[in-house]
């Protein structure tokens, strides 16, 4: 993790700070630990911050009425810097008696690293399962190109993203159930940007009424509600030959700006 606007130990000092950093970085700890879960893909994560692990924390989340509506159980991914053995114990009662199907908790903590330079986070109680088998191969061409596209993006714009071999990036627009997705794709050579909507066909609706406004802003977009899922999509994309570094730049320029006016004009009608 780079870039730590805020000093790592303002970070830890309140639940706010602790939970915007979250909410900003997304650690790839938490994803990748939470993906090795058979069917994670198809299941809700909630993420909660907690300085001290209380378990009122813990109750008010699940208890929220989107979360009781959901049609699968949700994954927990429960961020702490001090944990407690009652309620660590606790969890352990509730992944085992929850089934295969039921309520999944997952434990982080998070700490301050020897030299305060970041902050360290691992998983330190986790469902037990077994581990999906499957490896992802990160040595294609796609994949290559995917990771050294990112590297040059930070480098360039110097945002919170974490390059790797994928095809996206995550940016938070402050709102929760809403973020901007930043992807490539080297198969049809163009770059995107889109505006996810999870759990929320209300506020899609808001942006589609308001869709000439918008449009005036930001160009023609891609609307698309997706309609009997729970997500809903905004995107524009950009032309560009994705595999051919000299146009980088030239893309990152135009994807760095996508997102910037996603962010300022959908902003508007949140």
């Amino acid at each position: 993790m780079t870039n730590v606007e805020i000093s790592t130990k303002t970070v830890l000092k309140t639940r706010a700070n602790f939970e915007n950093f979250i909410g900003e970085y997304n650690p790839q700890i938490i994803t990748s630990t939470i993906a090795g879960m058979p069917n994670a893909n198809d299941r809700i994560v909630v993420k909660i911050c907690d300085l001290t692990q209380n378990i009122d924390t813990l109750m008010d989340a699940l208890t929220e009425e989107i979360i009781v509506n959901l049609e699968k159980p949700p994954i927990v991914a429960w961020m702490v810097t001090n944990e407690k053995e009652k309620i660590q114990n606790f969890v352990r009662i509730l992944n085992q008696q929850s089934g295969t199907r039921g309520l999944k908790i997952f434990v982080f903590k998070a700490s301050v690293n020897q030299d305060e330079s970041d902050i360290n986070i691992e998983c330190i109680l986790k469902p037990q399962y077994k581990e999906n088998k499957y490896v992802r191969n990160d040595n294609t061409h796609a994949k290559i190109i995917q990771n050294e596209y990112w590297k040059k993006y930070l480098e360039i714009t110097g945002r919170k993203i974490s390059p790797g071999p994928r095809h996206y990036q995550r940016i938070s627009v402050g709102k929760s159930g809403v973020e901007i997705m930043q992807t490539v794709n080297t198969a049809k050579n163009y770059v995107a940007t889109e505006i996810l909507i999870r759990e929320n066909k209300d506020l899609y609706t808001r942006f589609l009424e308001n869709k000439e406004k918008i449009e005036q802003e930001i160009g023609a977009l891609d609307w698309r509600e997706n309609e009997g899922k729970k997500s809903s999509r905004i995107r524009k994309t950009y032309d560009i030959d994705i595999n051919n570094e000299e146009t980088w730049e030239d893309a990152i320029s135009i994807h760095d700006k996508m997102a910037n006016e996603f962010k300022n004009t959908f902003s508007k009608y949140m």
